[in-house]
């Protein structure tokens, strides 16, 4: 079957055909056995879309979602920065806890091999009456005298004594004295990280919108500790749709505006990654990857990063779905527990949301696409003429050439604001972005 046969046959499907292309279905069901399969497959997908419902989330759900990845990322943006101030200052701590110890105790031992410390009277006296006794001589005492052993000082083993007794008493003070000194060091450090900006997000503070009524796929609950909304205190019921995602569902989610989150939960980001991207060049679509999230990958570090597709149109939105969602599901076929993507919540950007997403993004806020309006409010007016033409004077005044818009993607972790150069110069080699386009923010939260 060829490509347009298919298309012709979804089409059929969701009723979306006219009378001609009707019979033009009917006549290929008729003759094709390949086209009837295909269409039994599509039927049972629509069947079992009947199973999908729609949850009403709690109106601050959207605030506390983003203050739960603020949170997350935050600790591991710590985390990264004590360990980098630790290999840094390690060395040099030890060296300053070493150095004092050794200069204490070489000083001592100087000091009581200068000065030898004077025998009292009675040993004096012991050793006179035994010089005075007539010791036997062994043979070869002559030679035993002049030996290297016998020549040695006699209060070389009492010196070496208390130098150790000093040295380890110096050591036992220098440790209570850097006890007692990095107690204010603690308190001045903690007080220093409540007082600092969070690093997750740089300056972003978007306003999002409240949430209505949004679309919710997700898997059935089949483990509570690992349910990625148990900090939300949020119940959600077995809703079998990832499972039974179908292009129904990718069209009622275009439906909701040319700007779209799309907030993923998922098992593990790394492999996520590896569906997403398979999922882009089965489309053709370049994509980038942060160096950064490859290292924290490396070190086995789970981190929420971002994934923003520019430039999709409407066909290319919904089969970049569904081509991500076979590509999750085709690697689970033995057991349906392995697929990655747990649940993936919609949420339109509103007219409000443009400005901090265009900060974040680092695109001029007239590039990003407006909201779906009616073609009669579009059509003729000044003000649009006007808008169009300041987004070109915004392209030339920041230095960016008019080149032609490509569809692509990028992923990054919200680790440091903003994106690193090698994504500036990935997007600005690559094209501009489309307004009348469709535009993906993935934001894939792994679980571990």
């Amino acid at each position: 079957m060829t490509e347009a046969e298919k298309q012709l046959l979804t089409a059929y499907v969701d009723g979306a055909v006219s009378s001609e292309e009707k019979e033009r279905a009917e006549a290929l069901l008729h003759s094709s056995a390949e086209a009837q399969q295909l269409f039994s497959a599509l039927l049972n997908d629509s069947l079992r879309l009947k199973y999908l419902r729609r949850e009403k989330l709690p109106e601050d759900f959207a605030d506390r979602l983003v203050a739960l990845v603020r949170q997350e990322v935050t600790e591991v943006a710590r985390r990264e920065l004590w360990r980098w101030h630790a290999r840094r200052w390690m060395p040099v701590a030890i060296a300053a806890a070493i150095v004092p110890i050794i200069a204490c105790g070489t000083y001592v031992l100087l000091v009581h091999l200068v000065n030898p410390p004077a025998l009292e009277p009675t040993h004096v006296a012991a050793s006179d009456n035994r010089a005075a006794l007539p010791q036997p001589s062994p043979p070869g005492s002559g030679e035993a005298s002049s030996s290297p052993e016998a020549q040695l000082n006699p209060s070389l083993a009492t010196a070496a004594a208390a130098w150790w007794q000093e040295a380890t008493r110096a050591g036992e003070v220098l440790l209570r004295v850097l006890a007692h000194a990095g107690e204010p060091l603690n308190s001045a450090a903690s007080a220093a990280w409540s007082e600092m900006e969070p690093l997750v997000l740089g300056d972003w503070q978007p306003e999002i919108p409240r949430l209505a009524e949004p679309s919710v796929l997700t898997s059935p609950v089949r483990d509570l500790p690992r349910n990625p909304f148990r900090t939300l205190d949020i119940r959600l019921p077995p809703v079998y749709a990832w499972e039974m995602f179908d292009r129904k569902v990718a069209l009622s989610i275009v439906e909701e505006g040319h700007f779209l989150v799309l907030d993923i939960s998922c098992c593990e980001g790394e492999r996520t990654w590896q569906r997403i991207h398979r999922a882009l060049n089965a489309h053709k679509i370049p994509a980038l990857l942060d160096s950064r999230l490859k290292s924290m990958w490396k070190r086995r570090q789970a981190s929420v990063y971002f994934v923003y597709i520019e430039n999709l149109s409407r066909p290319q939105v919904v089969d970049l779905l569904l081509t991500l969602h076979r590509e999750d599901l085709g690697n689970a076929k033995p057991s349906p527990q392995t697929s990655q993507i747990r649940s993936v919540i919609v949420q339109p950007v509103a007219e409000e949301g443009r400005r901090c997403l265009a900060e974040f993004l680092r695109v001029p806020v007239g590039l990003l696409p407006e909201s779906q309006l009616s073609s009669q409010s579009r059509a003729g007016t000044n003000d649009n003429v006007q808008g169009d033409t300041l987004r070109k004077l915004e392209l030339v005044a920041g230095g960016q050439a008019i080149r032609p818009p490509v569809t692509q993607a990028v992923a990054f972790p919200p680790l440091r604001y903003p994106p690193s150069k090698e994504i500036q110069q990935f997007r600005q080699r690559r094209g501009q972005v489309r307004p009348d386009g469709y535009h993906l923010v993935l934001l894939v939260r792994p679980e571990r």
